[in-house]
């Protein structure tokens, strides 16, 4: 069980890692470029909706628990 944990709280971090080297490398707030324009005003399309740490842990912890199971249903198949 320890090791689900941690193994959770390393995906955890290495999330929390990830976002954060993205964000500045996509150089939020630099001034370089043009500015985007705004959206959701009727010439332009409709903002993005960032997927955020939420479904992110939603998606490790699934992750986690199909890797349990099949860990599970591989120790308890009968070898030939």
């Amino acid at each position: 069980m320890t090791k689900y944990i941690l193994s959770f709280i390393a995906v955890f971090i290495l999330m929390a890692v990830a976002n954060e080297v993205a964000a500045a490398a996509m150089g939020m707030g630099m001034g370089m470029g043009p500015g985007s324009p705004p959206c959701g005003t009727p010439p332009f399309p409709p903002c993005a909706t960032p997927i955020d740490g939420g479904l992110g842990i939603l998606a490790g912890a699934g992750a986690l628990l199909g890797y349990k199971r099949i860990k599970n249903y591989m120790k308890n198949q009968n070898p030939a």
